[in-house]
């Protein structure tokens, strides 16, 4: 079984192929506390139940997707309340995420893993009225610098990695997700509008993870 766990941006992939690829929402994670023991979602603790209730073995595929939370709000509202290096702040994140990759990869006996990267920027304003909540240009921005230092770690070990930002219908001209590719909460993608499902499914046929 191919296990695609991560926050609700999973959503998009439900009825993608039942038999086979089971996308799996764990609440509002973030890719930086994706290892902390106590965070305010559990995602550590209930990461590990659910793999330990489904009896995730070798012949299985975990892929994380996980990073967006991250890049629309937390990223930059550490920056800015303690007063971090913007891209500093992404190291961080990128690095305190690979690190919960590697350790649930050498807990369950190597097995199998992936990452979906997150999606470009989306066009929901400050809803929550945050503290600190970028603008359109910078969260842009900070998507983009994310996505390329993850997926530069993750092909120069030799993880498989589902870039998003590879298709021109998700990554507008200011790098902004266009709206009609949005559902009406303008933070996940509408899969009935775009063909998400049919690219992911060709990648993981690229990555021998799923048969033709």
């Amino acid at each position: 079984m191919i296990y695609l766990i991560g926050d609700s941006h999973t959503i998009m992939y439900r009825g993608i192929d039942p038999h086979e690829i089971k996308p799996v929402h764990f609440g509002a994670c973030t890719a930086y506390s994706l290892m902390t023991e106590h965070s305010i979602t559990n995602s550590f603790k209930n990461i590990k139940k659910y793999l330990l209730e489904n009896n995730i073995d070798l012949s299985d595929v975990l892929i994380f997707g996980f990073g967006e939370i991250d890049c629309r709000v937390l990223i930059y509202y550490k920056h800015k309340k303690y007063d971090i290096d913007l891209k500093d702040m992404i190291d961080i994140v990128v690095y305190r995420y690979l690190s919960a990759i590697y350790y649930l990869k050498e807990k369950w006996f190597g097995v199998k893993v992936a990452v979906h990267g997150p999606i470009p920027a989306v066009k929901q304003r400050n809803e929550y009225k945050l503290e600190f909540y970028a603008d359109e240009f910078t969260r842009a921005s900070i998507n983009d610098y994310f996505n390329i230092k993850l997926r530069y770690i993750c092909n120069k070990n030799n993880i498989p990695y589902f870039n998003t930002y590879d298709f021109l219908y998700l990554k507008g001209k200011d790098g902004i997700i266009p709206i009609e590719s949005l559902l009406p909460d303008l933070v996940h993608i509408n899969s009935d509008k775009v063909p998400i499902k049919d690219d992911f499914k060709q990648w993981l046929r690229e990555c021998k993870f799923l048969k033709d």
